[in-house]
C-alpha cells in the first residue's frame, strides 16, 4: 500500500504519490508500504528549524 504525507493548505498542489512532485519528496519503505513524505512549498519547514534553533539557545 502507498501512503503520501502532505503538508496542509500549502501554496501550490502535490502530485501525492509521486516521486517526481516539486517538492521533490522523501520516499521510505515500511513493512512494504511506500510512503511520500512532502516538503512544504510556502517555507514553513525552514521558519519551524529557526524556531527550534532560538529554542535550544534559549534554553
Amino acid at each position: 500500500m502507498n501512503y503520501a504525507v502532505v503538508p496542509v493548505h500549502d501554496s501550490k498542489e502535490h502530485e501525492e504519490y509521486s516521486s517526481m512532485c516539486e517538492c521533490e519528496p522523501k520516499i521510505e519503505h515500511v513493512d512494504g508500504n511506500m510512503i511520500f513524505i512532502h516538503n512544504a512549498f510556502d517555507g514553513r519547514l525552514a521558519v519551524e528549524w529557526a524556531e527550534d534553533i532560538l529554542r535550544e539557545k534559549n534554553a
